[in-house]
């Protein structure tokens, strides 16, 4: 997250800030909310929450001249993104209960095939 925040936007202006800012707010919501355990296991759960916070926040003032629903849309992410984040880490805790351990990303991969295979 630190690193992605330190490269900035790769496209110029206000579009490649908004899409940069979405990046960053969509990320460390997925982080802090399936993947708690690991972003906790670092100490990094209250910097995930605030930057996804305040990258969401951003995302809302860009969005000045899209419609409407957009900034909407975002300003609740951001006031409310600890609540989603825990929403997710409840979802994660009740359907996906092997992320907790010591390789999520090779169970979520094992549980999204179990899905798609129909179990």
């Amino acid at each position: 997250m630190v690193e992605m925040l330190g490269l900035g936007p790769p496209a110029p202006g206000r579009a490649g800030e908004r899409t940069f800012q979405r990046y960053v707010g969509d990320f460390a919501l997925f982080m802090s909310g399936l993947f708690r355990p690991f972003v906790e296991r670092g100490g990094f759960l209250g910097f995930y929450l605030a930057e996804g916070a305040r990258a969401y926040t951003r995302v809302a003032a860009l969005s000045e001249g899209s419609a409407r629903a957009d900034g909407l849309l975002y300003g609740e992410l951001a006031t409310r993104f600890e609540h989603y984040a825990g929403a997710l880490d409840y979802l994660r805790k009740v359907r996906f209960p092997g992320l907790g351990g010591p390789d999520p990303v090779k169970a979520f991969l094992g549980e999204l095939e179990g899905v798609l295979a129909g179990r």
